[in-house]
């Protein structure tokens, strides 16, 4: 998995406040941010460099198709991404922030390895200390007692439980 990594200040950031100035706040600025951030978080776990292309911008951000052009066009006003061409778009400076596909894969590749080393590892360590079945199981087994039934021989040489008032029936008897 991929983190997509946003500054704590991008609320206050100049381009956020320019943001704000050429969508003129309220819903357009709102869609503009979500469309922003909703977007970063494609392009972090599809791996794609920070581009993009508006196909996908409008079926990943679910806001009306008119809203999402306009957000568009908005984020490239201030700075926030850039066009590339006919419908298509990439997060300024997305390289400076963002790991690269080439470095995800890369690290994905050796967290593989180290975790078939460790799984080999642990293969062999179990086989050196295995315990055959033979040396586990006795020659000749006893057969186990059921848990869930009394034994019928120890009924018998258990004494019954007292009874309340049995000691004054047996001294008036007496």
């Amino acid at each position: 998995m991929t983190w997509f990594r946003s500054d704590d200040g991008f609320p206050e950031h100049a381009k956020t406040d320019r943001l704000e100035a050429v969508t003129g706040g309220g819903y357009p600025y709102a869609a503009a941010r979500c469309v922003w951030h909703d977007m970063g978080c494609d392009c972090s776990a599809r791996l794609t460099d920070g581009a993009f292309d508006t196909a996908r911008a409008i079926r990943v951000v679910r806001l009306p198709k008119a809203v999402v052009l306009r957000a568009l066009e908005n984020l490239a006003a201030a700075g926030l991404i850039e066009s590339r061409g006919e419908n298509l778009w990439a997060f300024h400076d997305w390289l400076d922030y963002q790991p690269t596909r080439a470095s995800v894969l890369s690290q994905r590749d050796a967290a593989k390895e180290r975790q078939r080393e460790s799984r080999a590892k642990r293969t062999v360590s179990r086989c050196d200390t295995a315990v055959t079945h033979s040396e586990v199981t006795p020659s000749v087994t006893a057969p186990r007692p059921d848990p869930t039934r009394p034994d019928p021989s120890q009924r018998e040489k258990t004494p019954p439980p007292p009874v309340a008032g049995a000691a004054r029936r047996v001294a008036d008897e007496t």
